[in-house]
This record gives structure tokens, sequence and C-alpha cells, in this order.
């Protein structure tokens, strides 16, 4: 899970990994909680989408 938080912080903010290890453990507790509510919210966004263009093939 921690790689797929670092990775996200790497590409959309140019955070590298040793930069979140090096935060105070709040900080880095509420940024990967954000960053998992967020790719869960596109995981399902896309899983929608796709639901979507799906149906309309039909």
């Amino acid at each position: 899970m921690y790689a797929n938080v670092a990775h996200y912080a790497l590409h959309k903010f140019h955070k590298f990994p040793h930069e979140l290890l090096n935060l105070d453990e709040n900080e880095r507790a509420f940024i990967m909680a954000s960053i998992t509510v967020k790719l869960k919210k596109d995981k399902e966004e896309a899983k929608k989408a796709k639901a979507k263009a799906a149906k309309r093939r039909r």
C-alpha cells in the first residue's frame, strides 16, 4: 500500500518517498489517508465510466 501512495505522491506532488518518511507521523498519516481516499474514489469513477461505456455499446 505504501508503494502506491509513494508513487502517487511522486507523480502528483513531486515528492520523493524519503520526503514522506521524514514528515511528522501525524502529517504522514494524514497524507497517506488522503491519497488512499483519492485513489479509491478514482477507482470507483473509472469503474462507473467503464460500465457506462459498455452500456452505450449495447
